[in-house]
């Protein structure tokens, strides 16, 4: 059963598909001990307990000793197994280490809308349309994260965290355009970038791959306007 609420010494995570490999590293030079509670779990027993990833939730005693022991594990983590997850596996290392078993989460956040099992995408599938329309989803149950790991496109539109504008909180910076209301029923196809110099033709999208990137968008779009009208108000 999922609590309903964080308590101590049970912290909560969106889960990923991290598995319980970490369990096969050497455990000992990570954590500068031979002796770290994190060896005495199985591979098995990591996935369902610390493959975990942001979102994470916990009570602030909880949160300030991971955190004091994922700063601590996370460089030798990344010589370990050098790349972006590296962070995320000392999370669960960390964790471990602490024995402090999360509650994995499947409805934290979406970010791949191919991926069925293991995100959110059942909240957004459910959805009234038009998803694009923020006012009419008032009261309707979302996911609590908006994970942008990917290229992201229907119809003309398309977003990714690396091609928003780095001066998008800067008083010149105007705002992101805002796509159509109607992006996620009207809109059943992407466009592709050009290849060798010439354009690609439109790639066909179904009903619920449309519906759910126009919610990426549509969601990524507000948030960020909102956050940079914020801050150009506040400063």
């Amino acid at each position: 059963n999922v609590p309903k609420h964080v308590t101590s010494g049970r912290p909560m995570s969106q889960q990923y598909g991290l598995g319980g490999a970490w369990t096969t590293w050497d455990i000992d030079y990570i954590t500068g001990t031979k002796d770290s509670p994190a060896k005495k779990y199985s591979m098995s027993e990591a996935g369902k307990y610390f493959a975990g990833g942001p979102p994470y939730l916990a009570i602030a005693s909880d949160f300030k000793v991971i955190a004091e022991k994922w700063k601590e594990f996370v460089g030798r983590a990344y010589e370990h197994k050098p790349g972006l997850l590296a962070e995320m596996y000392a999370w669960c290392i960390a964790s471990a280490h602490l024995q402090l078993e999360n509650v994995l989460i499947d409805s934290f956040m979406v970010s791949n809308i191919a991926v069925n099992k293991g995100e959110g995408w059942n909240l957004i599938d459910s959805l009234p349309s038009p998803v694009c329309d923020g006012g009419n989803l008032e009261g309707e149950e979302l996911p609590g994260f908006l994970h942008l790991c990917q290229m992201n496109r229907v119809g003309e539109w398309a977003i990714h965290k690396r091609k928003v504008p780095r001066d998008i909180f800067s008083c010149e910076s105007t705002m992101l355009a805002v796509p159509e209301l109607d992006l996620g029923e009207n809109y059943p196809y992407k466009t592709q970038g050009a290849q060798n110099g010439k354009p690609r033709p439109n790639v066909k999208l179904t009903e619920w791959e449309m519906k759910r990137t126009a919610f990426q968008v549509c969601a990524a779009v507000h948030i960020i306007n909102y956050a940079s009208e914020l801050f150009k108000d506040r400063h």
